[in-house]
């Protein structure tokens, strides 16, 4: 279990360090939301995965090379939260490391940094079955 905290703090780190300066916060940054931006997790979405896709585009075009990071909590129990950098496997495509506690309604956001340009949040609502 410590090695696990040790790992997840260590992601969280990077998240923070990947981003720059701007994401000093790491995920929980305060960026603006950008309706021209999509982000949608790929698949099922159930307790027995630990790795997920994440579709990101900007007025339906795959956004390349940006450094993104997923947070969401279970709604109204942010304690139960999961928050990690997330790494792009293919155009527009990036693969999170996140593994849900419980079934239920999950809610946060994508912080997504595009090259050369400011970060920006897309809300994300989920369900885990």
């Amino acid at each position: 279990m410590l090695l696990l905290a040790a790992v997840a703090s260590a992601a969280f780190a990077v998240a923070i360090v990947a981003l720059g300066d701007d994401a000093r916060l790491g995920c929980a940054l305060n960026a603006p939301v950008d309706p021209a931006y999509q982000a949608e997790l790929v698949g099922p979405i159930d307790l027995e995965r630990t790795s997920y896709q994440v579709a990101i585009t900007r007025d339906g075009k795959p956004i390349e090379g940006a450094k993104v990071c997923a947070t969401l909590a279970m709604t109204g129990m942010e304690a139960m939260g999961v928050s990690d950098a997330a790494a792009e496997t293919a155009p527009g495509t990036y693969e999170v490391q996140i593994s849900f506690q419980m079934s239920g309604r999950w809610e946060g956001n994508i912080l997504i940094a595009a090259s050369g340009e400011r970060p920006v949040e897309v809300p994300l609502k989920i369900v885990v079955s």
